[in-house]
C-alpha cells in the first residue's frame, strides 16, 4: 500500500530511523568537539609555551608533508 508521496510505509519508517540516528550522531559529535575544544583551551592557558611549541611542530610537519607533493 503506497502513501500519497508514492513511498511505502516501511520505506518512510526506515528513512525516519536513519534521520533520527544521524541527528543523534551529529549531537554526540558536536558535544565531543565542544568538550575537546574546552580541554585544549584550558591546557593552552595552563601551559602556553608547550601548546605553542606543539602547534608549531604540527604546522611544520603538515607543511613538510604538503611540500613533498610539490617536488
Amino acid at each position: 500500500m503506497e502513501t500519497q508521496s508514492g513511498a511505502y510505509p516501511t520505506t518512510m519508517q526506515g528513512a525516519e530511523s536513519v534521520r533520527d540516528f544521524a541527528d543523534q550522531v551529529r549531537r554526540q559529535l558536536n558535544d565531543g568537539m565542544e568538550q575537546m575544544s574546552e580541554t585544549l583551551a584550558e591546557y593552552a592557558r595552563k601551559q602556553p609555551t608547550t601548546a605553542l611549541l606543539v602547534a608549531a611542530g604540527i604546522g611544520f610537519i603538515i607543511g613538510a608533508v604538503l611540500g613533498m607533493g610539490r617536488r
